[in-house]
């Protein structure tokens, strides 16, 4: 028995940007006060397996280069925010090697995930942008192995890389995953997706798809096949229609290492995330014409063409609107971010203070056995 931290990470827009704006916005506000220290001095990658041109498909990219890598400057640095709010303490991630927060930086987007088999050791990948004054986005990330006390931000997955929505999950064993979106440089001539694995609690994380090997495309989300049945371990994907190489779905049956050819999905349901209940099944929800949760009986099956033998159309009593930011730099940023199937927290939206950064929500939970959400499949 021992008793540990439950942590839920929030993005910190709270009282960052100007009344109005959606608490969903991709870019971060202006004099945003967060972490970071990626190489700014990289330049594009020139050694990538060539991929698919990207070629609209009737939605135009959301992550579109602007500006380039933000200049090195001198770093200064400020207490961390720790915070509490009712029953919750908000402690600051993305901070530097001593525990400050790193002054002029931001940071948004986090996506966290947990060790069932040690819940105080998590991580969480975020977009990194090095300077408020740029834009351009790289794929930070950090951990911690106090259930969220203490944060170490390492850095970013590949310095000078223009990487986006990051995505973050782990399977029953502690075994980390990152998905993360990648695209050229000035020049955007493709929208693919690397996937990379962490052993050791997110503290180092090797890319196990190859470059842009993860196929996929923007505003993707993956999930994991945690049951003991056929599809144990497979991972699946989702993505919108500015895609690596077209469809809307895809999948690894070998934890991560390759993925198959993408396929569509009837309706095409876009911006949502997925889940795999007790039996296997997947299930995918999303927005095209309508909201829609599409389901695959058979996507458990190695041997097998994913088919969607379901697909259901949903009430959320409203649409999928987007929204246009300006920073201090005048850069338009237009986003949207909807995941409706995610057990997550969301800010509210206020004035006041500018600061954006990454925390991680701690209250302590009654004593539960170390074994806490480990399953065993024999």
């Amino acid at each position: 028995m021992r008793r540990y931290w439950t942590a839920f990470l929030l993005l910190s827009t709270i009282g960052y940007l100007s009344a109005g704006v959606s608490a969903k916005a991709d870019q971060p506000s202006a004099r945003a006060l967060a972490n970071a220290s990626a190489s700014a001095e990289a330049t594009a990658d020139k050694s990538a397996v060539p991929a698919p041109t990207w070629k609209p498909q009737g939605r135009e990219p959301f992550e579109k280069y602007d500006n380039p890598p933000a200049p090195p400057r001198r770093v200064e640095t400020s207490p961390r925010m720790i915070s509490p709010f009712g029953g919750f303490t908000s402690y600051q991630v993305n901070v530097d090697a001593s525990g400050n927060n790193i002054v002029g930086d931001a940071a948004n987007e986090p996506s966290i995930t947990m060790d069932p088999t040690n819940p105080i050791r998590m991580a969480i990948g975020w977009r990194q942008f090095d300077d408020y004054h740029s834009n351009f986005r790289q794929a930070g990330w950090g951990y911690t192995t106090d259930g969220g006390l203490t944060w170490t931000f390492p850095g970013v997955l590949q310095p000078g890389f223009f990487r986006s929505d990051p995505v973050t999950g782990s399977d029953e064993t502690g075994t980390f995953f990152y998905l993360s979106l990648r695209s050229s440089w000035p020049q955007q001539t493709f929208f693919c997706d690397d996937m990379w694995r962490s052993t050791n609690g997110g503290a180092d994380w090797t890319l196990i798809s190859g470059k842009q090997g993860a196929i996929g495309g923007d505003k993707q989300w993956f999930t994991i096949d945690k049951t003991c049945g056929p599809g144990h371990h497979f991972q699946y994907q989702a993505f919108d229609q500015s895609n690596c190489a077209g469809g809307l779905f895809n999948r690894s049956i070998d934890a991560g290492a390759t993925w198959q050819t993408p396929i569509n999905i009837p309706n095409q349901p876009t911006f949502g995330t997925l889940d795999v209940d007790s039996n296997g099944n997947l299930y995918v929800g999303g927005e095209g014409n309508d909201f829609r949760c599409a389901r695959s009986s058979n996507a458990q099956i190695g041997g097998q063409t994913p088919v969607f033998d379901q697909n259901t159309s949903v009430n959320m009593g409203g649409d999928l609107a987007t929204t246009t930011i300006t920073l201090a730099s005048g850069t338009g940023l237009a986003h949207s971010r909807w995941r409706p199937m995610a057990g997550s927290m969301q800010s509210g939206t206020t004035t006041g203070t500018r600061r954006t950064s990454i925390r991680s929500y701690s209250t302590p939970t009654a004593q539960m056995p170390a074994s806490h959400g480990r399953r065993t499949c024999r």
